[in-house]
């Protein structure tokens, strides 16, 4: 029996592409109940005190981690630290509020809208050329979007319709800034700076509109801030097993759970807007993801 669960253990921080494909999934179950955690407790209590707690949480959760490696958390990069504490709370507190907006399916196709805004900032901060292929994938997508987001409703021209794209805009020049910033430094002291400059800033902004939480709520915030490490944890562990052009297919298996947990816990039933366009969505990021792996092979 020790030496079965053994070989379990062994399995499972192996590389390979079940091994990723089994810590891609826990990352798409984990982000899904990070919804849903948020759209429960985004109803009665302000986002930026959720989000508070969300990081509060989340930096004791990694408080054993960060004890047991306190020689390693100096840091030079002070200053884009900052930015990226300010672009993270902008973002998480978006998001956060985009979840009692829209219903979870719409929330997670616009997620995906994220590799769309690489293109554009590649082209402007990053001098890329604009391929046909890049544009087209690109048209294609934000084509979707359009469809998810329904040009019909009476709010489509209005600040409500920026909110879900603007944090996924955010998010995307958020992953530029940490991809840049792992070359210089630990994963683990992006997350102490992260979770402990999120928690200041958003304890201070919570002070002008706090609710105090009931202890369901605050069970709630607590398996928020849990969840919102594990993603971490888990997406770290599915890129470390094996690349990340072989689980690109796998993220979008999120969207099936969102639907489900949609209609089972919120009643919310998937619109055939939200279909189609997470078709054009995930199908333009899966094109352009396998057109730039082709570029890179030759």
């Amino acid at each position: 029996m020790q030496e079965f669960d053994q070989n379990k253990t062994r399995w499972i921080t192996q590389k390979g592409y079940l091994q990723g494909s089994f810590w891609t999934i826990l990352c798409c179950l984990t982000s899904n109940l990070n919804d849903i955690l948020m759209k429960s407790t985004g109803y009665h209590l302000p986002p930026f005190q959720i989000v508070f707690f969300r990081s509060l949480f989340g930096l004791i959760f990694i408080s054993p981690l960060i004890f047991s490696k306190v020689s390693s958390l100096k840091t030079q990069n002070i200053k884009i630290h900052f930015n990226r504490i300010i672009l993270g709370v902008t973002a998480i507190t978006l998001s956060c509020y985009a979840t009692t907006l829209f219903s979870l399916p719409e929330v997670t196709v616009l997620s995906f809208s994220q590799p769309l805004f690489f293109l554009p900032m590649a082209v402007l901060l990053l001098k890329e050329k604009l391929t046909y292929q890049r544009l087209l994938t690109n048209i294609l997508g934000f084509i979707g979007i359009v469809i998810v987001l329904n040009p019909e409703k009476k709010d489509f021209f209005s600040f409500i319709t920026l909110v879900p794209l603007a944090s996924a805009f955010l998010f995307t020049y958020l992953d530029i800034i940490n991809k840049k910033l792992l070359i210089l430094e630990k994963p683990y002291t992006l997350l102490f700076y992260f979770n402990l400059g999120t928690t200041i800033l958003t304890g201070f902004m919570s002070i002008f509109t706090w609710v105090t939480p009931n202890f369901h709520d605050l069970f709630l915030l607590f398996l928020l801030g849990a969840s919102a490490t594990f993603i971490q944890v888990f997406s770290f562990m599915s890129l470390s097993a094996t690349t990340i052009l072989s689980l690109a297919p796998l993220r979008y298996s999120e969207l099936i759970f969102s639907c489900f947990f949609s209609i089972l816990i919120f009643n919310e039933h998937p619109t055939s807007n939200v279909l189609f366009g997470s078709i054009l969505v995930i199908g333009g990021v899966l094109y352009a993801t396998y057109n730039e792996a082709l570029k890179k092979r030759s």
